[in-house]
């Protein structure tokens, strides 16, 4: 009870307000079964609350500095690369740490709509993890932190690929295995 409290106070810091009773019916038809997992339905009311999470108050003294909601492949400006600065206000520390509460909270949403993440994309999200926890303490500037999701970024499209690659063999040689291949 304790944790459930704990997130909910995470999610009002962070959204200044609390979940509209239209994504609730959206997540309950899900969990009850009455939209199907993965599809359009679902996958829309993910989007719509995750764009919600991210638009909340809590997270505006981050806005500008880094790409809110952080989505990996995106280019970035050269200023946000460039800002040598570092988190310096505890009201930065508090929308890093509703942040990290959101991406968990979408992380659940999406899980529940789409199944288990890949394990290419369950470690990004921990090296973004990682990379907040940095930022937080203050041993990377803002520019090095973006620049980080840059990296993560590309090793995440290479570990797609290389996924994608996988099962398009997999799938090419599975004519061969069923009629009695090697």
């Amino acid at each position: 009870m304790d944790e459930q409290k704990a997130m909910s106070d995470a999610r009002r810091v962070a959204t200044g307000w609390t979940v509209p009773i239209g994504v609730v019916a959206a997540v309950v038809a899900l969990a009850s079964g009455c939209a199907a997992p993965g599809n359009a339905t679902s996958v829309a009311a993910v989007h719509q609350r995750c764009e919600a999470l991210h638009a909340g108050p809590g997270l505006d003294p981050l806005r500008g500095r880094m790409p809110l909601p952080i989505v990996l492949g995106r280019a970035l400006p050269v200023e946000q690369l460039a800002d040598r600065r570092r988190v310096a206000t505890e009201a930065e520390r508090d929308a890093i740490k509703a942040l990290e509460a959101v991406r968990a909270e979408c992380r659940r949403l999406a899980q529940s709509a789409l199944g288990p993440v890949p394990r290419y994309r369950d470690e990004s999200e921990d090296r973004i993890s990682e990379a907040l926890a940095d930022l937080y303490a203050g041993t990377i500037s803002w520019g090095q932190f973006n620049k980080t999701l840059l990296h993560i970024g590309e090793r995440d499209r290479s570990a797609r690929e290389s996924l994608d690659s996988e099962l398009a063999a997999r799938e090419r040689w599975r004519a061969f295995h069923d009629f009695g291949g090697n």
